[in-house]
This record gives structure tokens, C-alpha cells and sequence, in this order.
């Protein structure tokens, strides 16, 4: 079996929705959800100044353990399959160069 990956671009968005300005809104919903994003990491980077990213924030909330296991898991799971689906993507479009 082959894994076909298929990273989300905007024409496929286009092609999926089908609505020029339903294609814009679903763009539009995706920055303001990223600067939330990014607005809440600038609070908390300014109520607790050190080194750490989200390793400090959980540390003040829940504690050491409950932290460290957070971040762990983060690097070993998610960070993984990220690396994972950038090397097939990056394979893909590599490949298409020479065999397309």
C-alpha cells in the first residue's frame, strides 16, 4: 500500500470549495485563528520571561512532571510525524523533477 500525501494548497482549497468567496473566508478564518495563536504566546512570553517555550507555561500551571511528560510526548509524537510528512513531501515534489 502506498501513502499518498497530500499537502492542503490553495487550489485545492479552490477546487474543494467551489466559492471564490468562501475560499477567502475559510483563508481569512485561518489568520485570525493564527494570530490568536500568536497574540496569546506574546501574553504569556510577557507574564513569564524566561527560557522555555511551552515547557515554563505548563510548569506554572500543572507542574514539573505534568510538563516535562507535555513536551516529551509533543517532541516525540507530533514532532516525528511532522518530520515524517515533510520527508514524504518533500520526496514527492523531488522525485516529480526527474521521473514526471
Amino acid at each position: 500500500a502506498q501513502l499518498e500525501v497530500s499537502p492542503i494548497t490553495p487550489n485545492q482549497i479552490s477546487i474543494n470549495v467551489k466559492s471564490p468567496g468562501m475560499s477567502i473566508l475559510i483563508w481569512l478564518g485561518g489568520g485570525i485563528v493564527a494570530t490568536i495563536g500568536g497574540i496569546t504566546f506574546c501574553e504569556l512570553g510577557t507574564m513569564f520571561p524566561s527560557n522555555g517555550a511551552e515547557i515554563t507555561y505548563l510548569r506554572k500551571a500543572y507542574g514539573a512532571m505534568i510538563s516535562f511528560l507535555s513536551c516529551f510526548l509533543l517532541q516525540l509524537v507530533i514532532g516525528g510525524l511532522r518530520r515524517a510528512i515533510q520527508f514524504l513531501s518533500f520526496s514527492k515534489y523531488f522525485w516529480e523533477i526527474f521521473y514526471d
